[in-house]
């Protein structure tokens, strides 16, 4: 949330890849979500996202407005953790893209 209000540019997503919709809003209720998600009956629609998450759950993502995959917690197929993607939108939003190579972001 701090980001967004610091930076409205940024839209935080959430896409879902529990079983059922229920299963979904329960989620997003218990963890007291306050950003956008796809819709539960929409993400076939989403068919980069399912690539590139593969089967690991949870995934961060930072996509660009094009599409493209600016950063992933989810290297080889495995979870490597939230934080090399939030090193990313910081140095991204502090206007410091040499940091990217750095964490390993193409």
């Amino acid at each position: 949330q701090k980001t967004t209000d610091r930076h409205p540019e940024v839209e935080i997503v959430f896409f879902s890849f529990d079983r059922s919709a229920q299963e979904m809003a329960n989620y997003m209720r218990d963890m007291n979500m306050p950003w956008l998600a796809v819709d539960y009956d929409k993400r076939d629609d989403h068919a980069l996202i399912t690539k590139v998450a593969g089967e690991t759950i949870p995934s961060l993502f930072l996509v660009d407005s094009a599409g493209n995959v600016l950063s992933q917690s989810t290297v080889a197929g495995k979870d490597i953790g939230p934080d090399k993607v939030l090193a990313d939108l910081d140095a991204i939003l502090s206007g410091d893209r040499s940091r990217l190579a750095r964490t390993g972001t193409q």
